[in-house]
């Protein structure tokens, strides 16, 4: 009886037999040791999972802090971020008015 090689396959199988050996518990009370056994590797299995999941999030998170401080960084040595380029042109600014001289009377 095989249950294929990929994880979710042995995974499966894994989960498939800790069930059936915990349903019949009450007739495999000598075996205990070896009924307890695929429990124990799916649980542990699982957690590693959980903590693979965790890390890979913690990486992801660390890229998005190194980038906001690589970026920070750019801009404090007076470099101008990039900004997305606009497909209008900008208009002149219009030219300030000069202060009127005082006049004599």
């Amino acid at each position: 009886m095989g249950f294929g090689t990929t994880y979710s396959a042995v995974m499966g199988g894994l989960g498939w037999l800790s069930f059936t050996l915990t349903a019949n518990a009450a007739d495999l009370a000598p075996l205990d040791g070896v009924r307890l056994r695929p429990a124990k590797i799916v649980t542990d299995v699982e957690g590693t999972a959980q903590q693979q999941a965790a890390f890979t999030a913690g990486k992801q998170e660390a890229s998005r802090q190194g980038m906001a401080r690589f970026l920070q960084e750019q801009s404090f040595r007076g470099r101008k971020p990039r900004s997305p380029k606009s497909s209008t042109p900008s208009e002149p600014a219009a030219p300030a008015p000069t202060p009127a001289a005082p006049s004599d009377q």
